[in-house]
């Protein structure tokens, strides 16, 4: 799968501080705005998802980033580039090929929750 580019992961790291930043608080007017644009955002509310970190891992030898996780404190979400492979193939409904598309579809709320269940992460471990 391919990694991120400096270009998208400041893509995302935007799109978190404008819809998931910790401790936000929307009015109803920008509640509105997003929700009739990313309509799946509904289910977040006025606070959206609530990240507090995000961290990455940067390859120098193609200058991408190939981890990102997404986290709420000891909790969140892993997402790599190197997810699926020998031992983790693709779901059959799976449409995102990017690692870029992946997140921005999770952030999104395009993915349901079985999609992103692979991806969750308790007490800074995955699985």
């Amino acid at each position: 799968m391919e990694a991120l580019t400096l270009e998208q992961y400041t893509e995302i790291v935007n799109f978190v501080q404008k819809w998931h930043i910790f401790a936000l608080w929307l009015s109803d007017s920008d509640v509105k705005e997003r929700n009739k644009t990313y309509f799946n955002m509904a289910k977040w509310g006025e606070h959206g998802m609530d990240i507090k970190y995000i961290d990455c891992t940067y390859d120098s030898r193609d200058n991408k980033i190939w981890l990102v996780k997404l986290r709420f404190g000891k909790d969140g979400y892993v997402f790599s580039s190197n997810h699926f492979g020998i031992l983790t193939k693709k779901p059959a409904d799976w449409r995102w090929n990017t690692l870029y598309d992946i997140i921005m579809a999770f952030l999104k709320g395009e993915m349901t929750e079985k999609q992103a269940k692979p991806f969750e992460m308790k007490n800074n471990s995955c699985g």
